[in-house]
C-alpha cells in the first residue's frame, strides 16, 4: 500500500512540474509575441508621419562682428568720420551698431533726428548730442550743446569755452569767419556850441565781446557773436548762447556738405 501512494505522489509531482514549465513557456512566448506587436505597431506609427523639415539656424554672431568692425574702421577714416566717433551717412542701424543709443525727438524742421548717447568719442564739456539722418536716413548732421555755466554779467566762463572750441575748429578744419552783432547802446550828451548855447548828441556805442553786461545782451538776443568754418566736406557753426536762466553755454552744429550736395543733385534730377 506505501508503495502504491509513493507512485502516485511522484507521478503527481511530475504532472505539477511539467504543468509549470508548459505555462512559464506559453507566457515567455506570448510576451515575446506582446513586444514584438508593440515594436511594429509603433514602427509603423513612425512610418506614418510626415518627415520634419531640417532647420539649420544661422548664427549671425560673427557677420554683425565683422561688420561693426569694418563700421569701427570706416569712423576712422578722417574721410567719412563724424565728430563724437559717429560716421557720416550711416544709417540709424549702422550708428547703433557703434554701440551708440539713439532716443528719438521732435523739433520742428528736423527729420529723423535722435539724442545720441554712449559715444564712441564723448567730450566732457557736451551735454547733449543730436544727430539728424534726414528722410534718406544718412547722418549728415550733428549738433552738439555744451553744459550749462552759472555765468558773471561779462559771460566769461562762456566765453573762454567759446575762445577754447574756435582755436581746435579753426585748426582742424580753416580758420574760423567769426560775426559780432553788438548791443547798441545810445547815449546823449550835450555839447556847447558857444554863445552860451548847448545841445544835445546823441551817441551811439557798440558794447564790446565780454563787456559789462554781455551776459545780459546775449540771452535778450540784442548781440550775437558766432563763427562759421567751411572745410572740402564739412561746415561747422560755433555759437556763444545763455538759456532763460541766464547759464552760458556754446553751441556747435556740424553739417556734411558731400551729402546736402548729394541729397540737391537727387532733388535737380527729379525737376
Amino acid at each position: 500500500m506505501k508503495k502504491i501512494l509513493a507512485l502516485l505522489a511522484g507521478s503527481a509531482m511530475v504532472f505539477a512540474l511539467s504543468f509549470q514549465s508548459y505555462a512559464e513557456d506559453a507566457f515567455r512566448g506570448n510576451l515575446l509575441f506582446s513586444d514584438d506587436m508593440i515594436a511594429k505597431e509603433s514602427a509603423g506609427k513612425i512610418l506614418d508621419k510626415a518627415p520634419k523639415k531640417l532647420e539649420i539656424k544661422k548664427d549671425n554672431t560673427l557677420v554683425e562682428r565683422r561688420k561693426e568692425k569694418q563700421l569701427q574702421v570706416k569712423a576712422e577714416d578722417p574721410k567719412d568720420a563724424a565728430p563724437f566717433g559717429l560716421l557720416w551717412g550711416a544709417s540709424r542701424k549702422e550708428t547703433t551698431q557703434l554701440g551708440v543709443i539713439l532716443k528719438p525727438i521732435t523739433k520742428k524742421g528736423f527729420i529723423n533726428a535722435f539724442i545720441a548717447t554712449q559715444l564712441t568719442k564723448p567730450l566732457k564739456d557736451f551735454k547733449d548730442v543730436e544727430v539728424v539722418f534726414g528722410e534718406e536716413n544718412e547722418l549728415w548732421r550733428v549738433i552738439a550743446y555744451s553744459e550749462y555755466n552759472d555765468d558773471n554779467t561779462k559771460a566769461s566762463k562762456g566765453l573762454g569755452l567759446y575762445n577754447q572750441y574756435y582755436k581746435l575748429l579753426s585748426n582742424k578744419y580753416c580758420k574760423g569767419n567769426q560775426q559780432y552783432t553788438p548791443k547798441v547802446t545810445i547815449k546823449e550828451k550835450i555839447v556847447d556850441i558857444g554863445m552860451g548855447k548847448t545841445k544835445t548828441e546823441t551817441e551811439e556805442i557798440n558794447e564790446p565781446i565780454g563787456g559789462e553786461g554781455f551776459l545780459d545782451f546775449l540771452q535778450n538776443r540784442d548781440a550775437h557773436l558766432f563763427s562759421t568754418f567751411k572745410g572740402d566736406d564739412v561746415e561747422v557753426f560755433l555759437s556763444l548762447q545763455v538759456n532763460d536762466k541766464g547759464q552760458s553755454y556754446i553751441l556747435i552744429d556740424y553739417k556734411n556738405l558731400n551729402l546736402i550736395k548729394k541729397r540737391d543733385q537727387k532733388t535737380l534730377e527729379a525737376l
